[in-house]
């Protein structure tokens, strides 16, 4: 996938005054087409759930999806015993819950996406 043009990968380390959190998040999306990136894969470490990481995660995949002309990021929650915890992620973010029958989907219009306020900088 990292030498897939149909692909764009992200991964996100942390450091914060309590010390190196290491590899915390890695993402992976995939260009549907022109205007719709699907996140194939978020896989972000509990350590670092509602910490105001996964709003600099989004701003980044939002500020990708702008600079590329992307006009639509869906997402998919696939429910398993282990993430139950994240089974609102998306809506927190902002989406939008897709009626498809079965299926966990989630839509963000990347016009119309105020970037979330936090405190993580990049380095």
């Amino acid at each position: 996938m990292s030498n897939d043009k149909n692909y764009q990968n992200f991964s996100f380390t942390l450091t914060d005054k309590y010390g190196d959190n290491g590899l915390i998040c890695v993402i992976v999306l995939e260009k549907k087409d022109k205007e719709i990136l699907f996140i194939n894969t978020w896989l972000m470490s509990c350590r670092v759930l509602k910490r105001g990481m996964e709003d600099f995660t989004l701003n980044t995949i939002v500020n990708y999806a702008k600079e590329n002309g992307f006009k639509k990021i869906i997402g998919e929650y696939i429910p398993t015993p282990k993430n139950k915890m994240v089974e609102h992620h998306y809506q927190r973010l902002g989406f939008t819950h897709l009626e498809v029958k079965y299926q966990n989907i989630y839509k963000l219009e990347v016009d119309s996406y105020v970037p979330k306020e936090c405190y993580i900088t990049m380095k």
